[in-house]
């Protein structure tokens, strides 16, 4: 999504998860992002990087002027704890506290970046949304949240899969939310002006949730078939 190439070509590209702070995605590979800022544009990243970790990897090192998420591949939504029970969220190189829901805190921020004066330039923005990834906590789910944060700090380290938890139902609210955040997202964009000249991609990265099968195709998330990557 990134770079645009088969993720072989990259160093850590077929890494899932990526094990260590060693791999990543190679801060001299070009991206879509570093391709545009050579011609002028204003670039961002808003929400999960999943390509590397500091010192070496981040997003401000791969083509974007502005970098505000998570570095990891999953969090918890409000406490913003990974899965080692590390703090994971950014603003740039630094960690910036805000313990709100993170589907809202993106938003916001998404939000008042569509609508920021970029003057004359142009500009490209990533907003790779979290949610409906595990842990399945939907908004307001403070004693579910609890609960995670709990087994996190324990040092349960299958706390963030949160296959023992979660419902049908709470993924279909964390679907409905994300729907309703894109939404608000689409009419910042509207109120800025700029929905005439802008274009709107959106796209899933990998198969169903929880590694299910996406019947009738072959294969699940994490791997190369058709089940693990048609969305």
């Amino acid at each position: 999504l990134y770079t645009g190439r088969y993720p072989g070509r990259t160093k850590g590209g077929l890494a899932e998860p990526i094990a260590d702070r060693s791999v990543g995605l190679e801060p001299t590979h070009p991206t879509l992002a570093s391709l545009l800022r050579g011609v002028g544009y204003a670039t961002a990243l808003i929400g999960k990087w999943h390509c590397g970790y500091l010192p070496d990897y981040s997003p401000t090192r791969s083509g974007y002027d502005e970098f505000f998420g998570n570095f990891g591949g999953a969090l918890e939504y409000y406490s913003k704890l990974g899965l080692a029970g590390e703090y994971d969220l950014y603003e740039g190189d630094a960690e910036y506290k805000d313990l709100r829901y993170y589907t809202r805190v993106l938003t916001e921020r998404a939000s008042a970046y569509v609508q920021r004066d970029h003057g004359d330039r142009p500009w490209l923005l990533n907003l790779n949304f979290t949610t409906p990834h595990w842990p399945w906590i939907a908004d307001g789910d403070t004693e579910a949240s609890a609960e995670v944060v709990r087994r996190i700090k324990a040092g349960d380290r299958s706390a963030l899969r949160h296959g023992d938890g979660g419902s049908v139902e709470k993924y279909t609210e964390m679907v409905e939310d994300l729907d309703r955040s894109v939404g608000e997202v689409l009419k910042a964009l509207k109120r800025s002006g700029q929905e005439k000249d802008t274009l709107v991609f959106f796209a899933s990265d990998n198969g169903g949730e929880r590694f299910s099968y996406n019947w009738p195709l072959a294969g699940n998330k994490g791997s190369l078939q058709e089940g693990g990557i048609r969305v």
